[in-house]
């Protein structure tokens, strides 16, 4: 019969090695072997609130960009529509310029031709197309209150006289209702200019 000593003594050794329990009172001590895990799970969590705060700071970072290009583009806008606003009131002080028979056909005393209406009441609605673009962009906060009443004031020169508000009466429907009652609430108590006539008195 073979010796199997040598085979089994290593499981009689792994046996004999281990310490002797007894069954009357002997209790098992509890098993160690995680004890790195309660480090690791701390390790964990403050990841967890380190990430978290991270966010957060990217998050506050994001919004404080978007308010700056917001603010920006606000007063990019601003900036366009007060060039727009000079382009327009340029153009309306050359068409003076180019054609000033319109001073005078707005303001002598005999009746104008039919052609010399046409010519006024179209530079007029010009003009006026261009206070109702500014207002409109008044209104929407493109440009400040202070812009809007600075430009707002050509309006009193282009309806400075009767004949100037007849016109405006005959075209005034192709407008935005609420710029017309707001021109009407505008000129309704003011006098007609003397701006002709006092251009007129200069040598």
């Amino acid at each position: 019969m073979p010796d199997t000593t040598f085979f089994l003594s290593p499981f009689f050794q792994t046996r004999a090695s281990l310490p002797e329990l007894s069954m009357a009172g002997d209790t098992l001590a509890p098993y160690h072997g995680s004890e790195g895990l309660g480090d690791a799970t701390m390790t964990l969590e403050q990841a967890a609130l380190v990430a978290q705060i991270v966010g957060a700071i990217v998050v506050a970072a994001t919004l404080i960009y978007l308010a700056l290009q917001v603010h920006q583009g606000a007063r990019q806008m601003r900036s366009e529509a007060r060039q727009a606003q000079l382009t327009y009131d340029q153009t309306g002080v050359y068409k003076f310029v180019d054609f000033p028979e319109l001073g005078l056909i707005m303001s002598k005393a005999e009746p104008p031709s039919f052609e010399e209406k046409t010519k006024l009441v179209f530079w007029m609605i010009g003009q006026m197309r261009a206070r109702e673009y500014e207002w409109l962009q008044y209104k929407n906060g493109a440009i400040t209150k202070e812009s809007w009443e600075t430009y707002r004031g050509v309006i009193f020169f282009v309806l400075g006289t009767e004949r100037g508000r007849a016109l405006w009466e005959v075209t005034k429907g192709y407008f935005n209702a609420d710029f017309v009652a707001m021109v009407a609430d505008m000129t309704k108590d003011a006098p007609p200019i003397d701006m002709w006539d006092k251009l007129h008195a200069i040598k």
